[in-house]
């Protein structure tokens, strides 16, 4: 977005992909922020939370995570109990341009915003599976979620993706996409 730093590009096909390198709790309060641009048709992950550090994560082991379907709508999805939950844009974002994305968990449910506003939610599920893993952005298994893209890992470009402990306030989603947009 003119930000002057550095994004990751992923083509789609290669097992590329970024993590952390500790091993902690998945959080049960949080949100998973990303800039993305991209003009793929076959889907993928942005970021989300896996099992592993090196290599793709077992089916069912991947959790809190955005991703992008064929139709190029932005997902939100959690597991809690191994049941896999899910709040999808209603538009898609794969026109190359520059989109922001934000999926929320926290005691008020699950909410996805893109470019500052929220497009869905589910005050019902307020918790994520209880599991140990890593924050991994542009590739993981997808595999069995709803609407599984045909890719695992995304062709675009992320950017300025950032984890918070608890969920944002739509005022600060936002404030966080006028802030690197321009928009007032």
């Amino acid at each position: 977005t003119g930000d002057g730093g550095r994004a990751m590009k992923f083509d789609g096909t290669a097992q590329a992909y970024a993590v952390t390198e500790t091993s902690q709790m998945g959080p049960q309060a949080f949100s998973v922020e990303a800039w993305v641009k991209t003009t793929t048709k076959r889907g993928g992950r942005i970021v989300g939370f896996s099992d592993t550090e090196i290599g793709f994560s077992r089916d069912g082991w991947t959790d809190r995570h955005l991703y992008l379907s064929d139709d190029g709508k932005v997902r939100f999805g959690v597991a809690p109990e191994g049941e896999k939950k899910v709040v999808t844009s209603p538009a898609a974002i794969n026109d190359g341009d520059w989109h922001h994305v934000v999926g929320t968990l926290g005691p008020d449910g699950m909410a996805l915003y893109v470019d500052g506003e929220q497009v869905a939610s589910d005050s019902g599920v307020t918790e994520a599976r209880i599991m140990q893993g890593h924050w991994r952005l542009g590739a993981d298994t997808v595999k069995n979620w709803p609407t599984t893209p045909s890719a695992a890992t995304v062709a675009g470009t992320i950017d300025d993706v950032a984890i918070y402990p608890h969920a944002m306030t739509a005022a600060e989603i936002a404030g966080h996409y006028a802030a690197a947009s321009g928009v007032e």
